[in-house]
């Protein structure tokens, strides 16, 4: 039997995505539940059947302060959750740094956070209500008054139908500091009794052909100064765009397992180290902290830095010194 050519629908409420499962649907399984597409895996793609884009379904409901909780459709993108509870000042129940996810995505795969405290380190675990349409058709609510069903269908990676609403836990805004520290394998394994028996939230990443360790670490931190917006926006960038697409595209490019590998380790190591020679041609940094942030080689002609404040090192190696760093105030400068 010939397979069923591939097509892509975008249904924009429930009754449209249970007519395209229904029994009496014109669409062609196997169905794949589609929501941002930024996995770095081609997960949410497929040659055959039918994917079912849900950008569409993206409508965030009132924040519920008293109970702290929020009703989202499952397409709402993460960032746009934020900004609504911001504006009330509330926030997720845990940190997460790639926004451009959407929230059933995030639900339904792996999407991991820096748990801090008590928190649960995946997103899926600040879910407390699930609305799904099997693939049947049929519509299943689960609450945290079902917890078994409700487990269930978190992480379900669509398995058991497309989720199309979420109610998650939140919680007042409050702010967290933030620091990235590398080290080797040994220094990380002797440092882990440590970080378990800490308040921080961790993150890390593993080079294993450079014997390298990226950690990121958390905690909540009321004092903490401003969020500097322009790192973080790159690094959103970096991690939910460019860096999929480029890991992609080497899988096709680059068959050798152990020098794809290597390859990608350089390139993960590069993106959490720098900004390097990012193209900042023509951007308006207006009032950007950038300290801290190493542009080396970055293309910054024709930025606008009115007020923008940043660090550079004055290279003293030809007089026999050590390199200096400072804090450069950028107003008026041209």
């Amino acid at each position: 039997m010939a397979a069923a050519a591939l097509e892509t629908v975008t249904p924009e409420d429930p009754e449209e995505l249970k007519a395209i499962l229904g029994p009496k649907s014109r669409y062609r399984s196997p169905f794949r539940p589609r929501g941002s597409g930024s996995a770095s895996t081609d997960c949410n793609t497929s040659t055959v059947g039918t994917i079912i884009d849900m950008s569409a379904m993206n409508r965030i409901g009132e924040v519920d302060v008293a109970n702290r909780s929020i009703t989202v459709q499952a397409g709402a993108r993460i960032s746009d959750v934020v900004a609504a509870l911001a504006e009330v000042d509330m926030q997720l129940d845990d940190c997460y740094d790639l926004p451009q996810h959407t929230v059933g995505g995030a639900v339904a795969g792996g999407c991991v956070g820096q748990a801090m405290k008590s928190q649960g380190a995946f997103f899926s675990s600040q879910a407390i209500g699930l609305k799904v349409i099997t693939p049947l058709g049929r519509v299943v609510e689960a609450d945290i008054q079902q917890p078994e069903v409700l487990n269930m269908l978190r992480l379900s990676f669509g398995m058991l139908g497309v989720i199309h609403e979420v109610t998650l836990r939140i919680r007042p805004l409050r702010p967290f500091s933030a620091a990235q520290k590398t080290c080797s394998f040994e220094q990380f394994a002797a440092g882990i009794p440590t970080l378990v028996r800490s308040d921080v939230g961790l993150r890390f990443s593993l080079q294993p052909f450079r014997d390298r360790v990226f950690v990121s670490l958390r905690r909540f931190d009321d004092q903490a100064s401003p969020p500097r917006k322009l790192p973080w926006k790159l690094k959103t960038w970096s991690e939910s765009r460019a860096l999929p697409a480029i890991v992609r595209g080497l899988q096709y490019v680059l068959p050798v397992p152990g020098l794809r590998h290597s390859l990608v380790d350089k390139i993960n190591g590069a993106a959490e180290q720098t900004l390097g020679s990012a193209d900042l041609e023509g951007a308006d940094l207006r009032g950007a902290d950038l300290r801290g942030v190493n542009l080396t080689n970055a293309n910054l002609r024709g930025a606008n830095l009115e007020d923008a404040v940043l660090t550079f090192t004055l290279r003293l190696k030809d007089w026999g010194a050590p390199d200096r760093s400072y804090n450069a105030d950028l107003t008026g400068a041209d």
